[in-house]
């Protein structure tokens, strides 16, 4: 992964949770506020870049891409700004994607089930 790539976001509520679901790469962060979204997400990405480094595997490579659902309803969704994020270890940075978030009112219809149990 180069530092320019980018990471599409599908925001929505799932009961009293606020859910981020990667849609080229399916990786999920879920928070009570938006403020705590974008740090969630930040730290759930920044974690898979690590490990995958750290195992000498190239970032998200071994991740499938969300479900056709989630696909679709971000490219229907309205833009939410999310902040850019700067990772680093002690010795290195990490990659850093751009984010695009897109937030729907409500979950993927093929995603009926809570990703949480509440």
């Amino acid at each position: 992964m180069n530092e320019s790539a980018k990471i599409n976001l599908l925001v929505f509520r799932d009961g009293p949770l606020w859910v981020a679901q990667g849609v080229e790469y399916d990786l999920v962060a879920c928070a009570n506020t938006l403020d705590e979204l974008e740090y969630e997400t930040h730290r759930v990405v920044a974690l898979h870049c690590f490990a995958a480094l750290e195992f000498g595997e190239e970032p998200f490579a071994s991740l499938p891409p969300a479900p056709e659902d989630v696909r679709q309803a971000f490219y229907r969704a309205r833009a939410l700004e999310f902040r850019p994020a700067r990772f680093f270890t002690e010795t290195r940075p990490l990659p850093t994607p751009r984010f695009e978030a897109k937030f729907v009112d409500s979950r993927p219809k093929a995603n009926s089930q809570p990703l949480v149990a509440v």
